[in-house]
């Protein structure tokens, strides 16, 4: 999921080089296609080059919750509520002092997240976590 962030990203700065950089003008639409492709998934070798010491799904849940893009904020709450795949990192101590502050956030945004964020925070058994996988 996270390199459909880095693709809506990246539009811009695909348009810009297509606009200047890239001739189109002779290539299909399926070449067009493939050569954007081609391109994102460099960007995205890169990313993943600079980012795969540090990287962790904890801290991916974190930044999009604590991001402005709407749709980061409800990938992660879906993650969060409905997958039961292992997070590592994500225990109830972790939750209860480094991402529940921020799914409150977002629940006292009132943007469109904000009421996954309410069911999220109304689970006081925390079922969402004990369905995980190897989760304590």
């Amino acid at each position: 999921k996270g390199w459909l962030t880095l693709l809506r990203n990246r539009w811009c700065t695909f348009t810009e080089i297509i606009s200047h950089d890239i001739d189109f003008n002779d290539k299909t639409p399926q070449e067009q296609l493939i050569h954007y492709r081609l391109m994102l998934a460099d960007s995205v070798s890169q990313w993943w080059e600079k980012s795969k010491a540090t990287w962790t799904r904890f801290s991916a849940l974190k930044t999009a919750l604590a991001s402005t893009n709407k749709r980061s904020q409800e990938l992660a709450l879906e993650y969060l509520r409905f997958d039961n795949t292992i997070c590592e990192g994500l225990t109830l101590e972790s939750y209860k002092t480094e991402l529940e502050p921020l799914v409150k956030a977002i629940k006292n945004s009132n943007n469109s997240n904000a009421d996954q964020s309410k069911y999220l925070l109304e689970d006081k058994e925390f079922y969402w976590l004990k369905v995980r996988k190897n989760t304590q």
